[in-house]
Formats: structure tokens, sequence, C-alpha cells
């Protein structure tokens, strides 16, 4: 497995205890998810509220899970949920042959 941290988290990562295969996180504490969305500029809430919300639909879901564990936990659920995907998609391929 290969772990590649941004070299602004804590080492060792404090996700590690509960990502024991390996996924990719992204991090944010509401202020620097403010900052990158509003270049460090002043907008108002609704604002960045409706940035979440279009990147969600263009791009990925954004989950905000709180604690660290919390967080782990979906990402794991979510990872096992899309391994699950491929395999039943390896086995009805493997069933048309």
């Amino acid at each position: 497995m290969i772990v590649s941290l941004d070299n602004r988290e804590p080492d060792p990562h404090p996700w590690e205890p509960y990502l024991p295969d390996g996924v990719v996180i992204e991090r944010k504490t509401p202020g620097d998810l403010a900052d990158v969305i509003t270049a460090a500029r002043g907008i108002h809430e609704s604002a960045v509220v409706g940035t979440v919300a279009a990147w969600s639909t263009r791009f990925c879901p954004i989950i905000f899970a709180g604690s660290v564990p919390s967080a782990a936990a979906i990402a794991f659920s979510a990872l096992r949920s899309q391994v699950r995907d491929i395999q039943r998609n390896a086995k009805a391929l493997s069933k048309k042959d």
C-alpha cells in the first residue's frame, strides 16, 4: 500500500489507524474550505453553500463528516461499496463469456 500525505498534515497522520487498505481523502476545516472557495476574499455564507452544492453536482458529492473517526468510517464505507460494485460488474462480465 502506498500512502501519500500532504506535507502540511501532521505526522503520523491522525487517520492512519482508520484506513488500513488506503483511500484518498481531502480534509478541510470550514475556514480552509471557505478560503479555497473564496481565495481568502470575504463573501456571504450563502455563496459558500451554493459553491459546495454546485461542486457536489458537477464533480463529486461532498460529505461533511465531523470527527476524524466518523469521516474515516464514511470513506471506508464508500470505498467498500465501490469495490463491491466492481466485483459485481466483473462477475457479470465473466458470465457473458
